[in-house]
This record gives C-alpha cells, structure tokens and sequence, in this order.
C-alpha cells in the first residue's frame, strides 16, 4: 500500500511542477519525464508486473501521439507526447486510455468554453500536461486511490 501511495505522490508531484511550466512557458522539462519513465521502469519490476507486451500496450498510447506530433507539426506538443510516453511505463493500457480520454475531455472543454467567452483565438495553443495532471488525478481518485 505505501508504495502505491509514494508512486501516486511521485507522479502528481512532477505532473504539476511540469503543468506550472507549461502554462508559463508552452515548455516542458523532458527531465521530469525521463524521471517519470526511470520510476516506472523500477515501479514494474518491485511489483513484479513487468509483461513485453503489457508495456509495448501501454506506450502505445504515447508513440501514437507522439507520431500525431510529427504529423501535425506540433499542434500536440512533443514534450506533451514524451509525458504520456512516460506515464505509459506507469499505468496500464486501460488506465493510459482513461487518462487520455479524461484528459482530452478536459481540455476540449475548457478550449471550447474559452472559444465561447471569446478569451482565445481560434490557433491558441493550450497547454496540454495540466490537463494530463488532471485527468491522471481523477482517475486516481475515481478508483479510490486517494480515499
């Protein structure tokens, strides 16, 4: 149990320190992720969950974006996709689904009500980790994790 609860207190507190900065600067460290990936890395064998497949699953999540960042010339930030690449060696598919699909919801929301109160122009660039921190915390939460 302790060590579930220092994972998710590992994770959130890099997840927001990385949000402040991305919100600031639209840059993000890639050091938080790579500490991210390390701890994940660490996290699969001390649980004694580690499966090839499992982790190619769940990194899938974060190569595919990472690849839409490429494509798209960056309308979804690399450092963004390297953070999910990042959370992939910590969460499963399923829970690296969830996060995303969370956190897409999330920032379509808030993008389209800031469109609609007329605070942003149509090519404004949101900064995606805060809403990956969020979508990671109520997921968390969502499970019972924090309760």
């Amino acid at each position: 149990m302790w060590i579930m609860i220092v994972k998710i207190l590992s994770i959130c507190g890099i997840l927001f320190a990385e949000s402040i900065v991305d919100i600031k600067r639209k840059k993000v460290h890639v050091s938080g992720a790579i500490l991210l990936a390390v701890m994940g890395i660490i996290m699969l064998f001390v649980e004694q969950r580690f499966s090839v497949i499992t982790f190619l699953m769940s990194e899938s999540v974060g190569i595919i974006l990472y690849m839409i960042s490429v494509l798209t010339e960056e309308k979804l930030g690399r450092g963004d996709a390297i953070y999910v690449l990042a959370l992939g060696t910590l969460l499963d598919i399923r829970e690296m689904m969830l996060v995303c699909m969370i956190s897409f919801c999330l920032a379509s929301f808030v993008g389209i009500l800031l469109l609609i109160l007329k605070k942003v122009e149509k090519q404004h660039k949101l900064a995606y980790l805060p809403f990956l921190t969020a979508g990671y915390l109520f997921y968390t939460i969502g499970n019972g994790y924090l309760l």
